[in-house]
């Protein structure tokens, strides 16, 4: 069984971690993303992983820069078998948001499925399987997340679905209803929070992205009509430096279409691939900056976005490191600080973008 970190004992860590902390190079701006981001209205946040906890001085980095961060919960994390919850590695950074008080969201009730499931799961008892996953990690941490991503990546454009709803076990069990359910089990565990529908390959000019758009709009309205008690969209925003990062055109009236529809639009998971980049770091980093600034001008002019949360911190932490390695060998540069926990070029393009909407 999972164990709470009591307050006693995650103050006597926390001390120790900050007895040993260095101090971290501030940015030329001086002023914290987090101070930025709120004097626009905003959030500003990143995950925070658990290989994290393994440098005190990024965690400073964390409780310096951010105002709320994420709390990854997948299925086979926390609910690895069937009748067996995991808590551990949430809880850790659970108190972590609350001694230095952070927002926290969680990401994501169903996405990623344990493997259990496939075989455990019939139309007799698969709404009660759900039922119990959504409510029994959603009710735990109830009323300390400010947001749940109910859903995550759900629209697959190559589906030959009409409603191009992307395959998992629950939905060849259930059908599409199950989307309604989850969301009605989490708003009945935790009332308090926001909860979102969070997608990816909606931002760009691709043809698999407009139709992605289109089949994003049908699940929102038919939510809607429905009364499912949906409050935001979640954007992943995962682009590239290579100039096909997004379409101002396509991307600026989808999110009024989303926001005229009375619902938050969050940007999640914001990163940029400099896989492709040719020249020097310098030279990168400011291409990477760049695309960084041009999408927050085109996004910040829609008063709807509440959130802008990158996905990581720092370099170390970017999941580009594995899946988008640089055929030159050196590492990604796609987040707001380096390696060494320094500032970089996208720092301050964020901090432009804050400020101008501030």
């Amino acid at each position: 069984m999972s164990r709470k970190f009591t307050r006693r004992e995650f103050c006597a860590w926390s001390g120790a971690a900050a007895a040993m902390l260095p101090n971290v190079m501030r940015a030329e701006s001086h002023d914290s993303l987090r101070e930025l981001a709120a004097r626009s209205g905003r959030l500003f946040g990143s995950p925070l992983f658990p290989q994290d906890f393994q440098r005190p001085e990024l965690l400073r980095l964390f409780a310096e820069q951010c105002s709320i961060i994420t709390n990854t919960v997948y299925m086979p994390k926390v609910h690895p078998d069937r009748d067996r919850f995991e808590f551990d590695v949430a809880e850790r950074v659970a108190s972590f948001a609350k001694e230095h008080r952070l927002k926290m969201r969680g990401h994501a009730l169903i996405y990623r499925l344990a493997d259990w499931v496939e075989g455990a799961i019939n139309p007799k008892n698969v709404e009660q399987i759900l039922r119990k996953h959504v409510s029994t990690v959603a009710r735990h941490f109830a009323g300390q997340m400010h947001s749940w991503d109910v859903v995550n990546e759900i629209i697959d454009p190559k589906s030959d679905r009409p409603d191009r709803l992307r395959d998992n076990a629950f939905l060849r069990v259930m059908g599409p209803e199950y989307i309604e359910v989850a969301f009605r089990a989490a708003a009945e565990a935790d009332p308090g929070s926001l909860l979102a529908y969070n997608e990816f390959g909606i931002h760009n000019d691709a043809p698999d992205n407009e139709d992605k758009r289109h089949a994003v709009m049908s699940l929102l309205e038919k939510l809607k009509s429905k009364s499912v008690p949906i409050g935001a969209l979640g954007i992943q925003s995962h682009l590239n430096a290579n100039g096909s990062g997004f379409h101002s055109r396509k991307l600026r009236p989808f999110l009024k279409e989303v926001a005229d529809m009375g619902l938050e639009i969050f940007i999640t998971e914001l990163d940029v691939a400099d896989k492709n980049l040719q020249g020097s770091i310098a030279e990168r980093d400011r291409a990477v900056a760049e695309m960084y600034e041009q999408f927050l001008e085109i996004v910040l002019e829609e008063k709807a976005v509440t959130l802008v949360l990158t996905w990581g911190l720092h370099d170390g932490d970017s999941w580009l490191q594995k899946t988008q390695p640089r055929p030159d060998g050196q590492h990604v540069r796609t987040l707001p600080f380096d390696d060494d926990l320094r500032a970089k070029p996208v720092f301050e393009a964020m901090a432009r973008a804050f400020k101008k909407h501030g």
